[in-house]
């Protein structure tokens, strides 16, 4: 079966090669693997040929001679991407002159191989009927391998795969595009490397599996809707880096009640948190007062239920600043402060902490961040206090 995609595509490639004028050219070949097929883009000279770079295209399936579309989607549970794809043509090369003055050709095989770079965007034929997707609407598929040579991941990479429970992304993703793993119902936990710089809107949309989310300290803004409706999310620490917050960002995460706003954040779009009725604590480290837009960037409840903390010295710019002024409960603490329980020191109280401190207790080395019921001993008493800060968080 593979021969028979591979003489196909020679066919094409000979013609291109044999009639082109052009000193340089370029061109896209197409490999399926596994099931999965990736997308080669060559460029070159008449007598080298350079494989620039290959992108994970659509699902497909092998009919006869070549590589169509697959409208059935990815039916197995996992998918490893490849880091690279090989190509192999055949190459006529000119050695030479018979004696009428005919160009004499020779044969070669070439090999090229690219390094995969992206997962392909959704793709809408002209028609508007047919959609394509990567890994979308993949009702079996579990788990996934992204090599670290992807940079991006496209729009609908893996939407709609509810068997889908973690995704490990890589330190070479720079962009997750928009509604990238929407609906992702069984997503519980997502690692946002500190190598990405944009989220997309909708990116994580109605993954309501979702109980916690950090988003690093290389991402300088959050897309429209991009966590909205993940009702499971109980916290959401934003960076430091982050500077604007888009529309509808975290809208209806009924089940948040911890938010932690970096620093750094300038600009809250409306109804951003709205539909959020469970937030208890908002944390804003920004000693000026962040803008929002209107009145519905936090729900009309919150205003009234939930405390915001802020730096020591920033209460009066908040109380003074249009929507913040709503807050009747604005506190000021030293954002510096390791919060109690926090024994591993990542701003966030939960079961790593309860790990880390049994470790501390096999280890013998104790200080006092780690006695949190402040009674003078580090013991189990102090894990019974944060499984009860846990609990009621």
């Amino acid at each position: 079966m593979h021969k028979r995609i591979y003489i196909s595509l020679k066919v094409v490639l000979l013609s291109i090669l044999i009639f082109s004028k052009l000193n340089t050219f370029a061109w896209t070949v197409q490999v399926a693997v596994n099931g999965i097929k990736y997308e080669i883009y060559i460029t070159g000279e008449k007598n080298a040929a350079v494989a620039d770079s290959a992108l994970v295209g659509w699902n497909c399936e092998i009919h006869d001679y070549w590589i169509n579309p697959s409208y059935h989607y990815y039916n197995g549970e996992t998918a490893n991407i490849a880091s690279s794809v090989t190509y192999s043509y055949i190459w006529y090369e000119l050695v030479g002159y018979d004696q009428y003055s005919n160009p004499i050709y020779k044969e070669r095989t070439k090999y090229l191989t690219a390094p995969v770079i992206g997962i392909k965007d959704m793709y809408t034929s002209t028609s508007g009927y047919d959609e394509y997707y990567a890994f979308a609407k993949s009702s079996n598929l579990k788990s996934v391998h992204i090599p670290n040579t992807v940079k991006y991941i496209g729009s609908y990479a893996f939407a709609y795969c509810p068997k889908l429970t973690h995704i490990d992304i890589p330190s070479s993703v720079t962009t997750i595009g928009r509604n990238a793993f929407s609906n992702c119902t069984g997503l519980t936990s997502v690692t946002i490397p500190n190598s990405v710089t944009s989220i997309g809107s909708s990116a994580f949309s109605n993954c309501t599996g979702l109980t916690s989310v950090t988003i690093p300290n290389s991402v300088t803004s959050i897309g429209n809707s991009a966590f909205s409706y993940c009702t499971g999310l109980k916290s959401a620490t934003i960076s430091n880096s982050v500077i604007d917050i888009g529309s509808y960002a975290f809208n209806y995460c009924s089940g948040m009640k911890d938010l932690t706003l970096g620093k750094s954040v300038t600009y809250i779009r409306n109804y951003a948190f709205y539909g959020c009725n469970s937030l208890n604590n908002i944390y804003s480290k920004s000693e000026i007062a962040p803008s929002m837009d209107d009145t519905y960037c936090f729900n009309y409840n919150t205003y009234y239920s939930a405390t915001v903390y802020v730096p020591i010295g920033a209460k009066r710019d908040y109380e003074l600043t249009n929507y913040w002024n709503k807050f009747n409960n604005i506190i000021e603490m030293d954002m510096n402060e390791t919060p109690p329980g926090d024994t591993n020191g990542d701003g966030e109280v939960n079961i790593a902490d309860i790990n880390a401190l049994i470790n501390v207790i096999l280890s013998g080395d104790f200080s006092s961040v780690y006695d949190v019921n402040d009674d003078g001993e580090v013991n189990i008493a102090d894990i019974n206090s944060i499984i009860n800060i846990i609990l009621n968080q």
